[in-house]
Order: C-alpha cells, then structure tokens, then sequence
C-alpha cells in the first residue's frame, strides 16, 4: 500500500483499515512522503516516468526539481552541479550519478509531487459510486432500543454514540452503583502507592534517552525488569533492535535475555533474544518470561500480558496528552 493508512499504535500501521475520505487520503499521504522522502527504488520510477515524457515537458518538470535542489547544491559546493543541471544528462545505469540524483532530490518536494500524481494517486485513488460502510454508531443502533455495554473506565462516556448513555442511579440506595463509585479513585491511589520514583527525561531523541536512563537503572539499586513503553518513546526503533541494545548493558546474573514482540514476523509474535544472540519464538525458549527482560511497546500496553516475577518493577513512559485511561491499561501490565 502506497498510500498513508491509520495506525493502530506507534509503529504499528493497520493491515486492512484506509482513510473512507479522498481529502484525508491525498493530505495524509502527501505529508508522509514529504516527511519520510521517496526511496531509491520511488525516485528511480519518478526518474523513468519523465524520462519517457516530451522533449518540452520534461526539461520543464526537470528544472522545477533542479531550482528547488540548486541553493543546496550550491551551499554545499556539490561537485555534482553540472552533471545535473539538464534532464539530458541523466543516465540512470550511472550508480554513482544516482547516488546524487537521491541524495539531492528524494525530499525535492516537486519531485514528489511528480511522483505521487503520475505512479501513486492515479492507481491507488479509485473511487466507488458506492460503499459498505460501518462505525460503532451503526453497531449501537437498535429500533427497540435494547442495548448494554461495560467498560473498566468511564474516562470516554461523553464521546458514546447517542443511542448510548452512561450509567447513573437514580437515588444514593442503588448498592451497585456505590460499589463502583470509587473505582477511580481507588485505581488513582493503587498507583501513586506503587510508583517508586518519577524522573524527567532530557531533551533529545526519546529512544536514546530512554535506553541510557534503563542502563543507568541496572547499575544501581533500582533495577528494573520491565519497560512500558505508553509514551511511545521508543517510536521509530524496532523492538528488534531495542532488544539488541538492552542486551548489552543487562545484568546476566538477573536475566538471561530479552522478551519482545516482533511486529515483522509473518503473523507477530513474542520472541525471546538470548545474549548470544539467538532468538526464538517464546514458546519454544527455553528461556522463561520471569527470567528475561520485558519490552511492552506502544501498542502492547493494552491486553498483552506476560507471566513476570511477583516482584518485578517495570519503568512506564509518559507521553504528551496521555488520558488515565491509557496510563491505567498500561500500568496493568504489572498485575499479579
């Protein structure tokens, strides 16, 4: 899919969801490139589909990408300026001129406008007269209006489908209703007991802050055997590599590896890394979870679960706008 996608956590794009709006589609998909940049594998393509246009429209299009690259070429004092400043002397069996070709024009944003609306836009932008569409208001609706739904937190009652109202007594004698009224509060304070410390990460890169606060931690007397990470902090790394790294500065006398879950097998899947590098399936490890190192990434931080030691201690992030819903759901990864 060349085309953005939502997103069911950090890191973690939805296999089968896309964006119903065209406008959302087109902005969403735009920005991503403009951010990201064209591969090499996208900008060769683009460079093949204006190599095959008129003599006229190629040098035009050609020279919008060059002007927008020539106050960079010229900054830099690019020994490659005059083999780029016409269309016609581009060769793409050249690897060493393409190499400068990507360095200098695969986050030209005229190329990728180019790009976008000749290989990606007109194939992947189909429009249907009609569509099957469905969202929970759909799923609430019923004629008879017979409908009942359960949640552990009530943070998120005020964006229900109208069809939907939160639970409230009509008189202080409802015994239910008093059972539960305190649960928020009760969660509230089961957390701030259990919180050991809390510590400010400096600016920079979150992922490097993070894994140099972990190592840290497993040199001193709060070690700790878990991270949680709700903040998305470490968005962008690879929990392969994350993995990777906490190997080397883990204690051996307390872990004999690492437990995380590898979004890039065939179906995702709970892998355990050892330290010499072999990394299985958790449940064909002869490494237990209680005995490595935990990685909860973004989107396992609601309903995965992992049997750890009754007393382990887990550092949880925090991110920008986090809701007690989600700092909840994560902390719960701790329970016993």
């Amino acid at each position: 899919k060349r085309l953005a996608v939502p997103f069911r956590g950090a890191d973690t794009p939805s296999d089968r969801a896309e964006f119903a709006h065209p406008d959302c589609a087109l902005a969403l998909t735009t920005l991503a490139y403009y951010s990201d940049g064209l591969s090499q594998f996208e900008l060769k393509e683009a460079i093949e589909t204006l190599l095959r246009l008129g003599l006229n429209a190629k040098h035009d299009i050609y020279n919008d990408w060059f002007n927008l690259s020539l106050g960079r070429m010229k900054e830099e004092k690019s020994p490659c300026y005059e083999s780029l400043d016409n269309v016609d002397k581009i060769d793409l069996s050249n690897d060493a001129q393409f190499i400068h070709l990507w360095e200098y024009y695969h986050k030209n944003t005229e190329a990728i406008n180019f790009w976008l609306n000749t290989s990606v836009f007109p194939q992947e932008m189909q429009q249907f007269p009609q569509r099957l569409v469905a969202n929970p208001w759909h799923i609430a609706h019923n004629s008879r209006g017979k409908i009942v739904g359960f949640s552990g937190t009530n943070d998120n009652h005020r964006i229900l489908p109208l069809q939907m109202q939160q639970y409230f007594p009509r008189d202080s004698a409802d015994k239910l209703w008093n059972e539960l009224f305190g649960t928020n509060g009760k969660m509230l304070n089961i957390i701030l007991k259990k919180t050991l410390s809390c510590q400010e990460l400096p600016e920079g890169p979150g992922n490097t802050s993070l894994l140099q606060m972990i190592s840290e931690k497993m040199n001193s007397a709060d070690r700790v055997h878990a991270i949680i990470d709700s903040g998305a902090l470490l968005a962008g790394t690879r929990n392969t590599e994350a993995a990777k790294s906490l190997l080397k500065f883990i204690p051996r006398d307390s872990f004999r590896g690492v437990v995380f879950f590898d979004e890039e097998s065939s179906h995702g899947q709970w892998m355990i890394m050892e330290f010499s590098g072999r990394c299985l399936p958790k449940n064909q490890s002869p490494i237990q979870e209680r005995d490595a190192f935990a990685i909860f990434d973004e989107p396992r931080c609601r309903g995965a679960d992992l049997k750890l030691s009754s007393d382990a201690v887990a550092m949880q992030t925090l991110g920008p706008n986090m809701c007690k819903d989600k700092l909840m759901q994560a902390a719960g990864r701790m329970r016993q």
